[in-house]
């Protein structure tokens, strides 16, 4: 049997992802499905997810106010799995996870400018949320590649159709045994990257991360104990030359006190 790659990489889980994919009913509630909603979206009670999402569309419209006037494009997202949407203070009824997405694109924006003819590359794209957010709120970038697991590429796939998303295209680690490197103008994880073994973590390095011009990586740290199969965020870090780490609002929101994030950006 083929070891694990990621924390995400067990049977029940990707045979759930495949029944989203092959089963018209599964696909249209897939955003609510127990296992998957633990991987996909915020899951707890009502307060606390309307919580989440207006602290994120604040946080959002402080570090780029004009993405504000796209917000109701990013509504889009949650037409597709059934996900649960809440009323927000800016007027549009939004789930905890497209909220999410819509304050990385605004950090993304902040940081990095227009996004205009980019070739952008995402380790851990999951459902294709925020590659749907890019899309249907067009940033200008030329091509948009996801690397996940191929059961999970397929969902994506199938959601980015169902939305009519163009210009993305689906991958797995193994077609980065040949050892060549993938320029990018930008690369992408949100914690995906520091949830997957130690092996896995240096070929995406060696062959996505480094040849990347900039880069935007929420790295956790559930998995730093002595030990781990998984790289400490100082490991990872050193090997990416001039990357700076944050770990303060308004680019980093600490939603786990016990397990906070740290923001890579180069």
């Amino acid at each position: 049997m083929a070891a694990r790659t990621s924390i995400s990489d067990t049977s029940a889980y990707l045979a759930k992802v495949t029944e989203a994919v092959e089963s018209d009913e599964a696909f249209a509630r897939f955003r609510v499905q127990p296992y998957l909603a633990a991987i996909f979206d915020i899951v707890g009670s009502t307060g606390m997810q309307q919580a989440f999402i207006n602290n994120h569309l604040d946080v959002a419209e402080k570090v780029f106010p004009a993405l504000m006037s796209l917000l109701g494009l990013a509504r889009l997202n949650d037409t597709i799995g059934g996900a649960p949407v809440f009323p927000t203070r800016h007027g549009v009824d939004l789930s905890a996870a497209t909220a999410r997405y819509f304050k990385y694109l605004a950090d993304l924006r902040h940081m990095f400018g227009r996004l205009d003819g980019w070739n952008i590359v995402e380790v851990g794209g999951a459902y294709g949320g925020l590659s749907a957010l890019m899309h249907s709120t067009y940033q200008g970038h030329a091509s948009h590649r996801l690397y996940d697991l191929p059961e999970v590429n397929r969902l994506a796939a199938r959601y980015h159709h169902s939305l009519g998303v163009s210009g993305v295209s689906y991958h797995t680690s193994a077609e980065l045994d040949d050892g060549a490197p993938v320029p990018s103008d930008l690369f992408i994880s949100t914690h995906a990257l520091s949830e997957i073994n130690r092996d896995l973590q240096q070929v995406y390095i060696d062959r996505l991360v480094k040849p990347a011009r900039h880069g935007y990586v929420l790295y956790n740290h559930f998995f730093e104990d002595e030990g781990s199969e998984i790289m400490a965020l100082a490991e990872f870090a050193a090997q990416i030359p001039g990357c700076k780490l944050v770990a303060d609002l308004p680019f980093v929101l600490q939603t786990d006190a016990r397990h906070p994030s740290t923001l890579i950006v180069w």
